[in-house]
């Protein structure tokens, strides 16, 4: 059971409310248990694990192999690689460009993270140039002498 939280302590959105996952041997138990003939209540008390976790096991039984965890789904991919050749060759070409004028450049709506995120992929450190002051034909004619 869940740990109760104490008063006025604070609120953990990251904790973690499922139990642990389970390993392939507790797995192989439960389908033996099932094959058996125990119900899914009685496999329940015996292995000390939630009813979701049973009924889960013996549903997804088919798909596993091994009884190896499946692999999870993740978050769907944004942009396609013609997005991101596109977004590297304006990072190598421009490097002083901003990343509003590098989305207007390239028509992607990709946001700073994910930008910088793709250079650093790619070795490309440091690839936005200090912002320094332009150089006049005063200043210019100065630093000659």
């Amino acid at each position: 059971m869940e740990q109760p939280r104490s008063p006025l302590g604070p609120i953990d959105g990251n904790r973690k409310r499922k139990g642990p996952e389970l390993t392939p041997y507790e797995r192989g138990r439960i389908i033996g248990a099932r094959i058996a003939g125990l119900s899914a209540r009685q496999i329940e008390l015996e292995m000390k694990v939630s009813r979701s976790a049973v009924r889960g096991t013996i549903a997804l039984e088919i798909l596993r192999s091994n009884g190896v965890s499946l692999p999870r789904p993740g978050r769907p991919i944004l942009y396609t690689e013609r997005d991101r050749r596109s977004m590297l060759r304006n990072l190598r070409s421009y490097p002083k460009l901003t990343f509003q004028q590098r989305r207007e450049d390239t028509g992607l709506k990709m946001s700073n993270t994910y930008i910088k995120n793709l250079a650093r992929a790619n070795s490309l450190f440091h690839w936005r140039a200090k912002k320094r002051p332009e150089l006049t034909s005063k200043v210019a004619a100065i630093r000659l002498f």
